[in-house]
């Protein structure tokens, strides 16, 4: 529900005016790996340069469970420093859904609410990007809890 909830956000965010992420992309579905805390499968849909949806599902190896993240990202500056990159920062705001782990906070499953921070690089001779970001988040389920996460990861759009 969440995952429709922010794909027709970002459905009525998009602008016809909107620069391509790349020139020449093949498509705007992207497949990849993260690495952090959690990790993982990487998958974007990405219509312009401007915003995105993105999605996760990882083993979090710090205790032993699978968290599956959905996040809608705005871009708030995009850097063009010439035709071989683009490098959009942005920000977003989504969720994360953590499974029971014997041994692991209270070994309930879990809710938060996320707030990705992080810059993309997309290149324009090859449809690949490649990410690192910051994610502050807030538990919600079963306690209230704050911490914050750091990822890196990259994907092959077509």
């Amino acid at each position: 529900m969440l995952s429709m909830l922010l794909v027709l956000v970002g459905l009525a965010q998009a602008q016809p005016q909107d620069l391509p992420f790349r020139v020449d992309a093949p498509g705007p579905f992207g497949a990849g790996v993260v690495v952090g805390p959690t990790t993982g499968v990487s998958l974007a849909w990405r219509p312009s340069v401007w915003n995105a949806v993105q999605t996760a599902v990882g083993w979090d190896l710090s205790e032993g469970r699978v968290d599956v993240s959905a996040d809608y990202l705005q871009s708030v500056k995009v850097f063009d420093p010439g035709k071989a990159v683009r490098v959009p920062v942005y920000i977003g705001g989504g969720a994360e859904v953590m499974t029971a782990a014997p041994g692991a906070f209270g070994d309930a499953a879990g809710v938060s609410a996320r707030v990705p921070v992080g810059v993309s690089a997309f290149f324009q001779r090859v449809p690949i990007e490649v990410f690192a970001q910051v994610v502050p988040r807030m538990r919600l389920i079963p306690r209230i809890g704050i911490g914050a996460d750091a990822a890196v990861g990259g994907r092959f759009y077509f």
